[in-house]
Formats: structure tokens, C-alpha cells, sequence
């Protein structure tokens, strides 16, 4: 009798790359019966490459989304290609809760960009919720650099709100929307920006500056 599943190293002691060869099934029984994260993980990293087409396997994900886990949840968002799921309509579902409820701003973050990607007609109504209700800067970041890409009017308006904020990814993401209109304001903002630098938004911030002084000089 063939063994529903054989996890090699399932306490996950031994020094050594592995490579696992498990069909789609035995990757599904996995991702159900096996306890630790790194199982479940790996499960949903082979399945990735065979979701076209395979119910079964697309509703692991769907499970792996609600899971107790925040990595995982994160890790599976990156996985999803949203072209090799059935019904596109159950995965903007799907995204959309995580959006709207999941108790953390990474996993939210991530539901949000690929939501965008999947559905680009629905990325200003959801981003505009968004920055309107969520309560994490990474998130609202995220949303106007997405909202930015397909109304600036309505961008620059939301962001008017938010000047006196002092959040590194918050000024990366304003500074971007500021600089596409000159006024004294938006500089005095990229200034500050630029000011409070970290290595992770000197080169955003700069790229921000050197379009606001293109904008004045366009001006003249």
C-alpha cells in the first residue's frame, strides 16, 4: 500500500538542502495533515507551479490565505499568479477581505498590490478605502502610490491631508505626488523628506526633488 505522504525531515533538524519529489496530491495531503509551518510552506511553494486547471490545489491557497499564520498568509500572496486561478472573481474575494480585516499591515499590504494588479479597474475605489479607513502607513503608502498611477488629481487631494506626517515610507510615497506640482508647500514637504533620509528613501527622495525643480523650470 502506498503511503498517503512521506515527509522526509519532518522536524526539520537536518543541515541539508532538500528536494522534496511529491505529486500535487501528496502536496495537498501536506498542506491538510502535516503540523509545522515550514511543511505547509513548502507545500504551497510546489503547488504554486500547478494551480491552473487544479481545483483542489487552488483552494489549498484559499486556505492557506485564512491560516493562523501571518507568514504564511504573506508568503502565499506572493505565490499567486492570478491568471492561474479559475474563478477570478472568488480570488478578488478573497483579496479584498484580507484587505479589509487581516490583523496584519504586511499581509494587507501585500493583498493590496496584487488585488491592484488582478483588477486594475477597481485600484482607485479600493485604494481611496484604503487611505480613508486603514490605520497602517505602509498600507496607505502602498494606496497612494497605486492611486498616484491612475489619478494624480485625486492623489494629490488625499495627500494634502497627510503633510504633517513624519513616517519614512509615508514621505517617500507623498513626495513622489508633491513633486508633480510646483508650489511652495510640496517644497517645503520634499524638503523635509529629504532631511529625515533614510538609505531606504534617499534615492526616492532625491528623484523626488529633481522632478519638482523640472516642473518649476517648465514653469518659467
Amino acid at each position: 500500500i502506498k503511503p498517503q505522504l512521506v515527509n522526509f525531515d519532518a522536524d526539520k533538524v537536518l543541515l541539508c538542502e532538500k528536494t522534496d519529489y511529491l505529486s500535487v496530491e501528496e502536496n495537498i495531503f501536506k498542506f491538510y495533515n502535516a503540523a509545522g509551518y515550514m511543511d505547509k510552506r513548502e507545500a504551497i511553494g510546489a503547488l504554486a507551479n500547478n494551480l491552473k486547471d487544479h481545483a483542489e490545489a487552488q483552494e489549498v491557497f484559499y486556505k492557506a490565505l485564512e491560516d493562523k499564520s501571518w507568514h504564511l498568509r504573506r508568503y502565499t500572496l506572493d505565490q499567486i499568479d492570478a491568471a492561474d486561478f479559475s474563478d477570478k472573481n472568488k480570488l478578488l474575494l478573497a483579496l479584498q477581505k484580507i484587505v479589509n480585516s487581516d490583523m496584519v499591515s504586511q499581509v494587507r499590504q501585500k493583498a493590496l498590490l496584487l488585488l491592484c494588479r488582478t483588477e486594475p479597474s477597481r485600484t482607485e475605489s479600493v485604494c481611496k478605502q484604503v487611505i480613508e479607513k486603514d490605520s497602517s502607513f505602509l498600507c496607505i503608502a502602498a494606496a497612494f502610490d497605486k492611486l498616484f498611477a491612475v489619478n494624480k488629481t485625486e492623489a494629490y487631494r488625499l495627500a494634502t491631508g497627510f503633510r504633517s506626517t513624519e513616517n519614512q515610507a509615508m514621505m517617500q510615497s507623498l513626495s513622489r505626488i508633491f513633486a508633480d506640482s510646483a508650489t511652495a508647500d510640496n517644497l517645503e514637504f520634499i524638503q523635509k523628506a529629504i532631511s529625515m533620509n533614510t538609505y531606504r528613501t534617499y534615492l526616492s527622495n532625491f528623484k523626488a526633488i529633481k522632478s519638482f525643480l523640472k516642473k518649476c523650470s517648465d514653469l518659467l
